[in-house]
């Protein structure tokens, strides 16, 4: 067996990485190693320190007796027992770069080389540099000392309570503030938890409280605590919780300001803001069923001024009814029917204007919220054109001059109607001995200029209907004062001085302006300004092609309607249509109907039945035929429920009178729509 071969020891320590010294085993400590590492750092040469003892090298001059004379201990330790030494953070300065001493720290670890037999043969010194570490510790002791005082400056402070409380609520400590705010000393306090100083109505609350947030980590509160004297203080509290090394949630801290001051004020200006607030409800009220009163009575006015023109195209109407049922019945007794159907369109064509006629004043007359949708002016003008006329009488001349292409406007249609009506009164009083009156529509577009010169009117493009008569004219004086409301120029019970003021605010509402041009014996000029609409009106509202009356599949169609030839009307030609009809004259015969087992498809039922009314028998039989659909009819142009949210899904309703096709449409779609899909 070949020898071992001999290692050089010496080159080994000096390849080592880090900083180390191999020391001989001798009183002298004779350097006999250096690692590259530990001369690049001491700045020495390995030849000026090799054979030196380590103690020459390394003197116990000031600054670094302390250093050394404790690295000389542990090295005779180390020569003594033969146990290793260990020096945490000796601080030993070094020369730096810039030729001056630099503060390092220092972990030294003296380790005894043996023999092969076990007998001390070198120390080994290594050296870890731990400046970076120590300086770390020393300031972070720093910041925690400086956060300290703060802590302790904040917490004896005399501007907030502050207590640390336990998660459930036991006091650890509080400052004299938070003493003086739940008005008990730190001694007595420390006896109680949070929730047993609180409010009896707020106890659960801080409770509560408490365990959220030691989920949540802050939470803010204002709740109520009662001192000993029976004293009741709002608090505002800030509760966050501190945890311990683990992570786990330790105590409650909770800053705490006393804000009783600013809850009293807060509830008297409450007591003011809900004393106003239903004064101003209570004047709001009485000034919206004034308005609604006047605007009423506005309308009646008018109405009651067309009274007598209406009877006499009512009664033209009629004639034309019943005289060609007369002379229909005449010939059918005698077996002509050649000549049936002149006589039927034309009991047809006067049924229709009554009707249209009918509708007409009952949409001007209701009251109603404003509903503004996009509007077909010259339409509208065109339908009133027939009751302007009569409304003006024989002497005045109605000219209508409407543009074609004529833009949509938003507007409210019944207001509108209610506008021009009004205006149409005022200019014919205007004209006694007679004249002329003109309507003109055309677009009209509003500078940024322009509408400077317009109060509250804004640029864009507008609707314009002029109203233009050949009356007595206005001067100045009344002029400036046209709007205002109860301003009157006619004698005492012609007039109420509403007419231009609701004029004037049904525009203003709807985003449009009103200009007025007069003078003495020239006659007056209203122009209406109404925004253009951007949307597009419905489709049924622009006409759509008349078809065949869609077919029934022998659905069930129960109807109800107190008038029997209304009733019998709607049954035959539901009937003739391919349905299954039944029929009941009143509310409680439907109901019997409805209650039993047979099947029903469809309600057509009139709104005012007397006794139990459309409405209720809805109500009644969607208790027991929940999915069934209903379809109400009724008389009136616009029920006021419809609007107020009376619709429910699944029901419809058809004005009277109404053509059959229409009605044949509304029952396919509503049988449609509740098919099961």
């Amino acid at each position: 067996m070949s020898p071992a071969p001999q290692v050089d020891y010496r080159r080994v320590y000096e390849a080592l990485p880090g900083s180390f010294l191999l020391l001989s085993a001798e009183p002298s400590l004779r350097i006999l190693a250096a690692s590259e590492e530990h001369l690049r750092v001491a700045m020495v040469q390995r030849e000026a320190i090799l054979g030196q003892p380590f103690f020459v090298v390394f003197t116990d001059s000031d600054p670094q007796a302390p250093a050394i004379t404790a690295l000389r201990a542990a090295l005779a330790r180390v020569l003594k027992t033969g146990e290793p030494e260990r020096l945490r953070h000796l601080r030993y300065a070094l020369w730096g770069p810039a030729g001056s001493l630099e503060e390092r720290w220092w972990n030294i670890a003296c380790v005894p080389v043996r023999d092969p037999a076990g007998s001390l043969l070198h120390i080994v010194v290594q050296a870890e540099d731990v400046t970076a570490v120590v300086r770390e510790r020393q300031h972070t002791r720093e910041t925690v000392r400086g956060l300290e005082e703060r802590l302790s400056t904040i917490f004896n402070q005399d501007v907030v309570g502050i207590a640390f409380a336990e998660l459930n609520g036991r006091y650890i400590a509080a400052n004299e503030r938070y003493c003086a705010i739940v008005g008990r000393p730190w001694p007595e306090l420390r006896q109680f938890r949070k929730q047993e100083l609180a409010h009896p109505d707020d106890r659960r609350d801080v409770v509560a409280a408490l365990e959220r947030v030691s989920r949540s980590d802050s939470l803010i509160i204002e709740r109520r605590y009662v001192r000993p004297d029976g004293g009741v203080v709002w608090t505002n509290s800030s509760l966050s919780v501190a945890h311990d090394a683990a992570g786990a949630p330790e105590m409650v801290v909770a800053v705490v300001q006393d804000i009783s001051a600013r809850k009293a004020t807060e509830a008297a200006l409450e007591r003011r803001v809900e004393r106003r607030t239903e004064d101003l409800r209570a004047e709001m009220l009485e000034r919206q069923r004034a308005e609604a009163a006047l605007r009423q009575a506005q309308k009646m006015q008018a109405v009651g001024q067309l009274t007598g023109g209406i009877a006499h195209d009512f009664n033209n109407m009629l004639t034309g009814i019943i005289g060609s049922i007369d002379i229909m019945r005449r010939r059918l007794d005698q077996g002509d029917t050649v000549a049936l159907r002149r006589y039927l369109e034309g009991a047809s064509g006067s049924a229709r204007r009554a009707a249209a006629l009918t509708n007409r004043l009952l949409a001007f007359s209701r009251q109603h919220a404003p509903d503004s949708r996009p509007l077909d002016v010259n339409a509208l003008i065109d339908s009133l054109q027939e009751l302007l006329t009569r409304t003006l009488g024989e002497q005045v001349v109605l000219r209508v001059l409407p543009v074609p292409d004529l833009p949509l406007a938003r507007a409210d249609a019944n207001q509108l109607e209610s506008a021009l009506l009004n205006l149409v009164i005022n200019a014919r009083d205007a004209m006694p001995q007679g004249g002329a009156l003109t309507i003109e529509t055309a677009p009209a577009r509003l500078t940024a200029q322009e509408a400077q010169r317009h109060a509250e009117a804004r640029p864009g493009t507008y609707v314009r209907i002029a109203v233009s008569d050949t009356g007595i004219g206005m001067p100045p004086e009344v002029l400036a004062r046209v709007f205002e409301p109860f301003f009157t120029t006619k004698p005492p019970g012609q007039g109420t001085g509403l007419g231009l003021a609701m004029i004037y605010g049904f525009i203003r509402q709807s985003g449009g302006y009103v200009r007025l041009h007069s003078r003495p014996g020239h006659g007056c000029r209203v122009e209406l300004y109404l925004p253009v609409a951007e949307e597009s009106v419905a489709d049924e509202a622009q006409g759509v092609a008349v078809l065949e009356p869609p077919q029934g599949g022998g659905e069930v169609v129960l109807v109800v309607e107190d008038e029997p030839a209304v009733r019998l009307l709607v049954t035959d030609a539901l009937g003739e249509l391919g349905y299954v009809t039944r029929e009941a004259a009143d509310g409680p015969a439907a109901l019997t109907l409805l209650t039993s087992d047979e099947r029903i498809d469809l309600m057509v039922t009139d709104v005012g039945l007397p006794g139990l009314n459309g409405r209720q028998l809805s109500a009644r039989a969607r208790a027991t035929r929940p999915e069934m659909p209903v379809l109400f009819m009724t008389g009136y142009a616009d029920s006021a429920w419809m609007e107020e949210g009376g619709m429910e899904a699944g029901m419809d309703v058809i004005g009277k009178p109404f053509a059959l096709g229409a009605l044949a449409a509304k029952v396919r779609a509503m049988l449609e729509d509740a098919a099961p899909r």
